[in-house]
């Protein structure tokens, strides 16, 4: 299944910009709203994030506080992965 996310990853524009202020809880909600909605989430990095964190803590953080899966890493983008939610109760 990995491999069908990275090609389907690869095809898809990125959907947040990472900038100066980082990782914040913005856009944490951003990426999970994103994720609940289409489950394959593509986020680059600008390079004015590099000012507060190293690229690998950023990619790390926001896979752990989405609770997603990293499905690829290349350059200043990654992909992140999250099946959806179960059926919302009534």
């Amino acid at each position: 299944m990995l491999p069908v996310l990275r090609s389907r990853a690869m095809l898809l524009e990125p959907a947040v910009r990472i900038g100066k202020n980082g990782l914040t809880p913005a856009v944490i909600r951003e990426i999970d709203a994103l994720l609940d909605k289409r489950k394959l989430v593509k986020i680059k990095l600008l390079k004015s994030s590099m000012e507060t964190a190293e690229k690998q803590q950023l990619i790390t953080a926001a896979a752990k506080e989405t609770g997603a899966l990293l499905v690829q890493s290349a350059g200043m983008t990654f992909a992140l992965y999250r099946e959806a939610p179960g059926p919302r109760p009534k």
